[in-house]
């Protein structure tokens, strides 16, 4: 898992277009977000009869037999993130050959950033606007499940806008 924590100001106009307008609409803006990746976990496949065959001997569940590389290296969909013809069902008295977690389940990222803009008025007070989005970029989250593939657990994204007013010396505090 990486997270990323971080701030920016970002540069203003004012070297290009110099106006009290373009300022204040587009300087003294500020970007800060925490971003976070995190791998899939590791998983088992497992397996059902329809026969009511008892492969084991003693009704304990078994493993497949895992009969080549089931990671696949490039191509992943939503319904597809491993190759399932690489599982096949162990023959009567064997217990498989998989390990028990073959395969990972699809990792995720997550996005909340926010920007936020002072506007400094009379005797050092001022506003300061800001916009907040969680899950900004909104990648689903695709969680270890035991349903079918077409189960989709949807993250929403939520969007916050506040005004703040702001007391002190602001002036100092831009500069430095």
């Amino acid at each position: 898992m990486v997270s990323l924590n971080y701030i920016w100001d970002l540069p203003g106009v004012r070297r290009f277009w110099n106006t009290p307008i373009t300022r204040a609409l587009f300087d003294r803006w500020q970007l800060a977000g925490v971003t976070t990746f995190a791998s899939g976990r590791p998983s088992g496949v497992s397996f059902t009869t329809t026969d009511s065959a008892d492969i084991t001997g003693g009704g304990d569940p078994g493993r497949v037999d895992v009969t080549c590389n089931p990671i696949l290296s490039g191509g992943e969909t939503f319904g597809r993130w491993f190759d399932t013809s690489c599982f096949a069902r162990p023959v009567r008295g064997s217990f498989g050959n998989a390990k028990r977690q073959v395969v990972r389940l699809p990792g995720s990222q997550n996005w909340d950033l926010t920007f936020s803009k002072v506007l400094v008025g009379r005797a050092g007070r001022g506003i300061q606007f800001r916009a907040e989005l969680y899950n900004a970029f909104n990648h689903d989250d695709l969680p270890g499940r035991t349903g079918p593939a077409t189960t989709r657990r949807a993250v929403r994204r939520t969007l916050g806008l506040s005004l703040a007013r702001l007391d002190g010396d602001l002036k100092r505090w831009l500069r430095g």
